[in-house]
């Protein structure tokens, strides 16, 4: 979580010092090299993110679904 600054708030409408989830995200590789970076901030009541993952045999996770 992290307090709305000026912009942000106002692109979000709302209040300067709102808080916001501060969501990060990196996408890899099957080399594990990432190629994607996301950074997004959100005002928790309208927000949601689910998300299924799997353990394969290595113990490695992967993302099934997510919404």
């Amino acid at each position: 979580m992290q307090a709305s600054d000026p912009i942000p708030a106002q692109q979000l409408k709302v209040h300067v010092g709102a808080p916001l989830l501060d969501l990060r995200r990196v996408s890899t590789d099957q080399n594990g090299e990432p190629f994607e970076y996301m950074k997004a901030l959100a005002p928790p009541d309208r927000f949601r993110f689910d998300m299924t993952m799997q353990q394969d045999d290595s113990g490695d996770f992967t993302m099934v679904t997510g919404a």
